[in-house]
């Protein structure tokens, strides 16, 4: 199977809630849909005037922003839904924009107080961490007033709780605090919250909560620089070298006293090195000294770091990282695939682990990506389908995001 090119596009008015049509719109002359990791996606229709029938013109003009929704179907298959979130007509058309399903959370608020972080002297009845799994469901249900206990209006949810698919858990525990009603948008809440351990995104109008440990287990998709009409780069990264690694971490604070003051730091700043050398004995457990490259020592810092095991630990992670220095593929944002590439429409999922080998450059070098955002666009105002599939990937490469 390719990805070829698609044959028809459908677009269609829903009332919101997405199960009763508004309108099928005829005379659409572009559409751009998508699916985004971690994010709502966005998707946008134009129509002319002079291609669509009265009825429907005289429909569109009726169309209002999140009382309807934009449906979209590719080769009479549901790829994409959401709420319609900006209109505009002019003398010749008419142009909707929608965000995705996900795109209610940025409209609804936490409806609940939750205290889902670790207890001490200051707040001792907070309920300790919990799985991000249990925490993200539990909050986008109190938010759609189903779960309340001080709000309780199922007419908060449009209908979008039957199209969630959350796991059980994610094998990852977390902090979340809102104490009070409202204090906290539920997007933003969500999206701080799948930090630990979970990817979203959706597909049609479901909403899909992965643990990340679970993406990484899938068979990823392979694609070489044939499936890309962009230009692919490869890039020995000779700054990210390091046969040596030092981590200067962050100084541990004393806690604020009862009276409001806070005792200077009187622990030293952790620092940790690697390999390091132990008197005596030398270099341990590795010679920093590579016969090929010599001794490359890079030092960096890092906010999260407070002990020496910590910075240490990170120290390791750059050395492995930078020895021998890493090649990696550079794939353009937004990159077009061929119509010919090596994979199907369904399988192009946000969090999809993609594997790209490039056969034909004289540098061997094979990379793993995840999928992080799909764009499609269709000029559907000609005889011939123009349809063009870009796909941004993000590098599952660099082990350093605690580092800078």
């Amino acid at each position: 199977m390719v990805l070829g090119i698609a044959d028809s596009y459908q677009a269609v008015i829903h009332m919101q809630g997405g199960d009763r049509v508004f309108t099928h719109v005829n005379g659409a002359t572009n559409i751009s849909w998508g699916r985004k990791l971690d994010d709502y996606s966005e998707a946008s229709i134009t129509v002319a005037k002079s291609e669509a029938s009265s009825d429907v013109c005289s429909r569109l003009g009726h169309v209002h922003t999140w009382g309807h929704e934009l449906s979209i179907y590719r080769n009479d298959q549901f790829v994409w839904q959401g709420p319609i979130v900006n209109k505009e007509e002019t003398r010749s058309g008419f142009t909707f924009e929608a965000r995705d399903m996900l795109g209610w959370f940025d409209r609804r608020v936490t409806l609940e107080p939750y205290n889902w972080t670790e207890r001490t002297r200051e707040n001792p009845g907070a309920w300790g961490p919990a799985d991000s799994a249990v925490i993200v469901g539990d909050v986008i249900a109190g938010a759609l007033g189903v779960r309340g206990t001080d709000i309780n209006d199922d007419r908060l949810d449009p209908n979008l709780l039957p199209y969630l698919i959350i796991p059980g858990e994610s094998g990852v525990r977390t902090t979340f605090q809102a104490l009070q009603i409202g204090q906290k948008n539920l997007g933003e809440a969500v999206r701080s919250i799948i930090d630990a351990g979970l990817a979203m995104f959706t597909i049609g109008r479901y909403c899909c909560f992965y643990p990340t440990a679970t993406t990484r287990t899938w068979k990823p998709l392979r694609l070489t620089e044939d499936d890309f009409l962009a230009d692919l780069v490869v890039r020995e990264a000779g700054l990210d070298a390091a046969t040596l690694g030092v981590v200067v971490g962050s100084q541990p604070q004393n806690e604020v006293q009862d009276n409001g003051t806070q005792p200077p730091a009187s622990q030293p700043t952790p620092v940790g090195v690697w390999p390091y050398w132990v008197p005596g004995q030398g270099w341990t457990p590795v010679d920093p000294v590579d016969p090929f490259y010599g001794a490359i020592f890079r030092s960096s810092s890092s906010q999260t770091a407070t002990t020496n095991e910590a910075a240490r630990s990170l120290a390791r992670l750059m050395a492995s990282y930078g020895n021998p220095p890493p090649v990696d593929i550079i794939v353009p944002n937004n990159a077009q695939l061929s119509p010919d590439a090596n994979v199907t429409i369904d399988e192009l999922v946000p969090g999809y682990p993609v594997t790209v080998a490039l056969r034909s450059y004289c540098t061997p070098v094979t990379q793993r990506f995840v999928i992080n955002e799909v764009e499609v666009t269709a000029d559907v105002s000609s005889d011939r389908m123009n349809e063009s599939v870009q796909v941004s990937l993000a590098n599952e490469g660099s082990p350093l995001s605690d580092t800078e």
